[in-house]
């Protein structure tokens, strides 16, 4: 895989903070160091390297400066997202047990301290519907406030994780999962890493994690199922970083469960993905190139798509990412080409009907600012600013309005005139800000 001297001097810092085996590669000197950072800040790695900037070599000091920064910012929220850790576990103990997943579970195991991997969210494995629905009610009755999906059944149908907590001040987010994706891995798979679960003491709370094998099939997975809009390359370290922690015995249970779940396929190419980037074991022989391949230079390298044509493709890719992440084949050209036009007809087409059905805003955490609104939304990393009739009419979208409904009950509430709520339906619609 071709990348820039960016990523590739990006990839060598992280490896070198990792004590991975040295690759003996060339000093670069066409190094952009804007880019560089822009990278490490679109990747979630900023606060890392930030924290070991004593370690890095051939990085200029005003980088390292703005990296200690950085790590400096985020470690004024690291104390409250432990806390709020064990805030979470005191709560589901008493009802259910769990199992500690992603960022809540590998910060304490790969990194020094909480103020150097970034999240927004705690995630829990349940051992079903049952157990979700106490958390649930626990973590409810503890203070936390349903996100998004008001008022509707706790877990949506077909999905793997429930409709995302929010702590009361907005720090962090609890999402309770049945399973790691959509469509789900198989229940038999799912009981085993259940069955096979540690205990964890380290800093920070005393917790169930999942055993060496079963938390890198999960990180694994977990690393191409969004590689788009999420960190894709701080996923994919954490993955060469579990890699290089196996065991010989924990590398053959690794490879006899994914070969005997189905699985092998999708655990491998992040592996070697990780391997490419990094030079860890990858465990596995490597996977036919199939399109997912073909997108991950763009997953890596893109951080802002700014004309016209940088659009289209990230939504091409974006579409195609979804088809293959519910199963289509990953080597068939014809997928590509349906995302393609996909892309094409999908803002003619909203332009030629009228949305009959309900509305529902973007999963994100909003502010309001005297009438305005300001809204980070989540599934694309973006931040928008919503003029006054544009945050009524995204406030009123709460999945049970259709169109004409939000139009009324804006109007009702003292709104601007129905032209400009019909503006502004149209266009955050079409920003893909609220979702039919």
């Amino acid at each position: 895989m071709k990348i820039s001297p960016e990523l590739f001097s990006l990839c060598e810092t992280l490896a070198h903070i990792a004590k991975f085996p040295a690759r003996n590669s060339p000093p670069l000197e066409n190094t952009d160091w804007s880019r560089w950072i822009t990278l490490a800040e679109k990747h979630r790695l900023a606060p890392l390297l930030g924290s070991r900037a004593d370690e890095i070599t051939g990085v200029p000091q005003e980088v390292r400066e703005s990296l200690r920064i950085a790590c400096h910012r985020e470690g004024r929220l690291a104390l409250l997202r432990a806390a709020e850790l064990a805030n979470v576990l005191r709560l589901v103990a008493p009802v259910a047990g769990c199992i500690v997943l992603k960022g809540a579970a590998v910060t304490p195991m790969l990194y020094r301290n909480f103020s150097e991997r970034p999240m927004g969210d705690i995630d829990l494995l349940l051992s079903g519907d049952a157990d979700l629905r106490l958390v649930d009610a626990a973590l409810k009755n503890g203070g936390f406030l349903s996100r998004t999906y008001e008022d509707r059944k706790i877990k949506l149908d077909g999905h793997h994780h429930a409709a995302p907590l929010q702590e009361p001040y907005g720090l962090l987010a609890v999402e309770l999962h049945t399973n790691f994706v959509t469509p789900p891995l198989p229940d038999g798979l799912m009981r085993e890493l259940w069955d096979r679960r540690v205990v964890f003491r380290g800093q920070g709370p005393e917790m169930h994690v999942l055993d060496p094998a079963g938390m890198l099939i999960h990180h694994a997975i977990h690393a191409l199922n969004d590689p788009l809009s999420s960190p894709l390359l701080r996923n994919l370290f954490e993955t060469a970083l579990l890699a290089s922690r196996l065991t010989d015995g924990d590398a053959t249970a690794l490879r006899e469960r994914c070969e005997r779940w189905k699985i092998a396929a999708p655990v491998a190419r992040a592996l070697w993905l990780a391997h490419d980037l990094f030079g860890t074991p990858a465990v596995f022989g490597r996977p036919p190139r199939t399109y997912y391949e073909f997108w991950f230079p763009l997953c890596l390298e893109q951080t802002a798509a700014r004309t016209t044509r940088e659009k289209i493709i990230r939504e091409i890719a974006r579409r195609h990412l979804e088809m293959l992440g519910v199963g289509r084949d990953p080597r068939s050209a014809f997928q590509l080409a349906g995302a393609a036009a996909e892309t094409i007809w999908c803002p003619l087409s909203t332009r030629l009907r009228r949305h009959d059905g309900p509305l529902h805003r973007i999963t994100g955490c909003h502010v309001g600012l005297d009438g305005a609104l300001l809204l980070y939304a989540q599934p694309t990393s973006e931040v928008h600013l919503l003029n006054p009739a544009a945050a009524r009419v995204f406030l009123a979208a709460d999945g049970k309005k259709t169109a004409a409904e939000i139009e009324r009950a804006v109007a009702a509430n003292g709104g601007p005139a129905r032209r400009d709520t019909r503006t502004a339906l149209r266009a955050l619609f079409a920003s893909g800000l609220l979702r039919g």
